[in-house]
């Protein structure tokens, strides 16, 4: 309670208690006069009392408990309406929106955010996008670009055909641009070493190279020097023995040569790396292609060397007949600035880069090594084995 309010009670009921004794004795006085007897009447002294001021604190008590109310009224909407609209947003976090429209949502917010971020990466680290962009941006020849070939009902027909390895297209547009971009300037003897950013593709476009130059009429060779054997895997050749085992002394090329067939009367002579343990290094290829180098020129009339990047960088291209070098890239893939330091590399290690060659198609899938170790070996041909016996 108040405790002024309380006081002003308390006050209150003397007040009360003394107004009731005065008119006790008043009535009293007044029963005797009527009764024909005097009585005394006794003197009551009554104190003065102030009233004013306890009445002041009583109107400003009730005009404070008024205003609590109003407020604790006032309050007491804020809170319901505070309560109403809790209970609106827990009913609308607690309903179900339809299945379709989470699934547009999810789309549009899915492609939002790979949009952006296909777009930052590509600001920052942009990639090839087609041969003009390359040749301007590099300054340097694509060949040609090769494109996802279109399935063929006449290739089915022919045993050869079907026989064939499934990446084989001498016959494509790409790689007979490539080739006469290649032999325009090598009439005699074509020499060059094919290479990339993904060693699969640069078997693939090495290995029809090859098959256009076979079917030029040229005594073709294959050698792959790529430690994942995609030069047999891209034939479908054996792998060893190969170029480890010459560097090692135990076959010679003649015994590690094989004859892959890339048509129904054309094949090409593939020197495998081999599968080996310890692969020799680049400075030990380097030297033995130097050594058998001119021996192999004068016995064949187009040589298809498939290395990879960094053996290349490092000088390979330069123990061959000719130092021109072909680059495989991939548009989308790979990055410009990446190819571009690649390419200045080879250059300085003394390589000429002749031109690239746009795979704008899927990634081959090769066989892998431990897979072409379990095929059945071929007998030795005896052509390479008496040619280079001759020489």
């Amino acid at each position: 309670m108040d405790p002024i309010f309380v006081a002003l009670t308390s006050r209150a009921t003397e007040i009360g208690r003394t107004i009731r004794a005065i008119s006790e004795e008043r009535l009293k006085v007044l029963q005797a006069e009527l009764s024909g007897t005097t009585v005394a009447a006794p003197m009551i002294s009554v104190p003065a009392i102030d009233t004013v001021t306890p009445l002041a604190l009583r109107d400003s008590a009730r005009l404070a408990i008024q205003q609590n109310g109003d407020s604790l009224a006032r309050l007491r909407a804020v809170a319901q309406a505070l309560d109403r609209d809790e209970e609106q947003a827990r009913e609308r976090a607690t309903r179900v929106a339809p299945p379709l429209a989470l699934l547009a949502s999810a789309f549009v917010l899915s492609a939002v955010i790979g949009f952006a971020t296909a777009l930052i990466g590509e600001l920052r680290r942009p990639r090839v996008s087609d041969a003009n962009e390359l040749e301007r941006f590099l300054g340097i020849r694509v060949l040609s670009t090769i494109e996802t070939p279109m399935p063929s009902v006449d290739r089915g027909r022919r045993e050869a055909d079907r026989a064939a390895p499934p990446y084989f297209d001498p016959g494509a547009e790409g790689y007979q641009l490539a080739y006469l971009g290649l032999a325009t300037d090598h009439p005699a003897l074509m020499s060059a070493t094919v290479t990339g950013d993904e060693t699969a593709i640069a078997a693939v476009v090495a290995c029809n190279l090859a098959a256009v130059a076979a079917d030029e009429a040229r005594n073709t060779l294959v050698i792959d020097l790529e430690s994942s054997c995609s030069a047999s895997a891209a034939l479908r050749a054996r792998a060893e023995p190969g170029i480890g085992d010459i560097v090692r002394h135990e076959v010679s090329w003649p015994d590690a040569t094989i004859a892959a067939r890339v048509g129904r009367d054309k094949t090409v002579d593939l020197v495998p790396f081999g599968i080996t343990s310890s692969p020799p290094s680049t400075e030990q290829l380097v030297e033995l292609l130097q050594q058998d180098g001119a021996r192999l020129a004068r016995y064949y009339d187009a040589i298809f060397v498939l290395a990879s990047a960094e053996d290349v960088s490092k000088g390979l291209s330069t123990a061959l007949a000719s130092p021109e070098v072909v680059y495989c890239v991939r548009p989308g893939i790979t990055p410009l600035r990446s190819l571009r330091d690649q390419l200045e590399r080879i250059r300085s290690s003394g390589g000429l880069v002749r031109g690239v060659v746009l795979w704008n198609a899927e990634r081959p899938l090769l066989p892998t090594p431990r897979e072409l170790a379990a095929k059945p070996r071929r007998n030795r041909p005896k052509k390479p084995e008496v040619a280079l016996a001759a020489s």
